[in-house]
């Protein structure tokens, strides 16, 4: 009925046809990607059309650039050979015979002798020569540098004090085309999340910070109250905090994460292999297990579904992994000791239940999702259904894991609990909950307070039926 692990697919030039969506759909994906980082708006306008055109409840992640600098626009990758001397340029007029970076502010931030990264460190080259708007660099391996791919300077800081006009253009479209989550680059601190929120002036879109560097890691507890979600950006995580602490950096952020009860969602490579093959390697199905274990949220694919060579079969095959992952493995998922309050006294007492009768589903009437995000966040297995009266929010609840958004278009009442039958009426006639099923509901009564489930029921479907009469 619903994913656990969710599956977030990125669109490309492969997959931006409403057929190659259905099929990504239909294949596992519960949440589409969208890179501001390519393409123009006028295409990602376009895409979102597409995409809900298809379907109007799965949710969108745009990507928008932020503090990163990338590489010009190429016609085809250029070969690179080893101690090859490139020259980069801010000068979009002079760059004849150089490669354009695009931010004018970059140039200050290079220094002679140092390493710097291209395509989340797969190119690395050393700083020769710097001049007012030209850096040399000399390569230090070969490879291929590709259109637009990131450029990363260890030790760099990305913490803007103001939001650029190149961001706030991005934030505009995401906010007139009610994009449920927006994925802000190289989040260090709080008060980044803080100014973008202030500046949207609404609940959405849903912030997701990514972690990238030493003080995104250094700072992850300061971050998460402010963030909707988190997602680990290996690439260029793993060049500033070093190759040997990625699998031990990864497993904190998640553990953390799960700890703040916010969804986090792995990327970057996670089937690389896929995007020119029609296999995968066996570290590769192994990194999936390992983060399916950790506790995660959702799983993202970039190239592999953006300009893959089959990208339905990547996103199969990664469902087909995780769903053997966690009908042998649920219960070997890591367990977390979350601090006593009353709202995770009430997922434990539901956590419980769970275990001891047989539960089929479990039905949370929630308008904002904390109640989702906290069963989520316990890994109980049974497929949870979040019912909302906002229905962007109702979207994005498909981010977190083992639940199912589901918009009921009547506003919840605070004086009586009227609306709960009309829900429950509504789920059966969908075929959500059937006869023979036995459910748990979970719901706020009376609510003053944000934040909080005071209320559990369990049902035998069939005694609804009997007593609202449904036919």
């Amino acid at each position: 009925m619903t994913n656990r692990l969710k599956i977030i697919s990125t669109i490309g030039p492969k997959t931006n046809n409403s057929i190659t969506i259905k099929k990504l759909i239909n294949s596992g994906t519960s949440v589409f990607r969208l890179n501001g980082s390519h393409a123009d708006l006028t295409w990602h306008q376009n895409t979102i059309k597409k995409i809900r055109s298809v379907s109007n409840s799965i949710p969108i992640l745009f990507d928008i650039p932020g503090s990163k600098t990338r590489l010009e626009e190429l016609k085809n990758p250029i070969e690179i050979k080893k101690n090859e001397k490139i020259i980069l340029t801010i000068d979009k007029k002079n760059n004849k015979g150089k490669l354009y970076l695009d931010n004018n502010k970059i140039i200050n931030k290079f220094k002679k002798g140092k390493i710097i990264f291209f395509d989340d460190g797969k190119l690395s080259f050393r700083v020769t020569k710097i001049e007012k708007k030209n850096v040399q660099i000399t390569a230090i391996n070969n490879g291929y540098l590709k259109s637009r791919k990131g450029i990363h300077i260890p030790g760099l800081s990305h913490n803007q004090k103001t939001i650029s006009k190149k961001d706030k253009v991005f934030l505009n479209f995401a906010k007139k085309n009610k994009i449920d989550f927006i994925g802000l680059s190289f989040i260090e601190t709080q008060n980044q999340i803080k100014k973008i929120k202030k500046y949207l002036n609404s609940d959405n879109p849903k912030i997701i910070s990514k972690i990238e560097n030493k003080e995104g890691l250094r700072n992850l507890k300061e971050i998460l109250p402010y963030s909707d979600g988190i997602l680990i950006d290996r690439g260029d995580l793993s060049v500033e905090t070093g190759l040997e602490n990625l699998s031990i950096n990864q497993k904190r952020i998640i553990s953390t994460s799960r700890l703040f009860l916010k969804p986090v969602i792995v990327a970057t490579e996670i089937m690389d292999n896929m995007v020119e093959n029609s296999f995968l390697t066996k570290a590769e199905i192994s990194d999936i297990s390992n983060f399916v274990l950790d506790g995660s949220s959702a799983a993202m694919l970039s190239a592999e579904t953006a300009i893959g060579s089959n990208p339905t079969y990547s996103v199969s095959m990664m469902r087909k992994i995780i769903n053997k992952i966690e009908k042998n493995y649920n219960n070997k998922i890591e367990k977390i000791n979350f601090p006593k309050s009353d709202h995770i006294a009430t997922a434990s007492a539901i956590s419980n239940i769970c275990e001891n009768i047989k539960i089929s589903k479990i039905i949370a009437v929630t308008r904002s999702g904390f109640a989702a995000r906290t069963l989520s966040s316990m890994n109980i297995k049974q497929p949870i259904i979040a019912v909302s009266d906002n229905f962007q929010n109702s979207k994005t609840f498909n981010l977190y894991k083992g639940v199912r958004g589901y918009h009921f278009k009547n506003k919840f009442k605070k004086i009586n609990l009227l609306h709960i039958p009309k829900i429950l009426r509504e789920l059966y006639f969908k075929r959500l909950i059937k006869n023979g099923e036995q459910i748990l509901l979970t719901a706020v009564a009376y609510p003053n307070t944000k934040n909080r489930m005071n209320m559990i029921e369990t049902h035998h479907v069939s005694d609804l039926i009997k007593t609202f009469k449904w036919k």
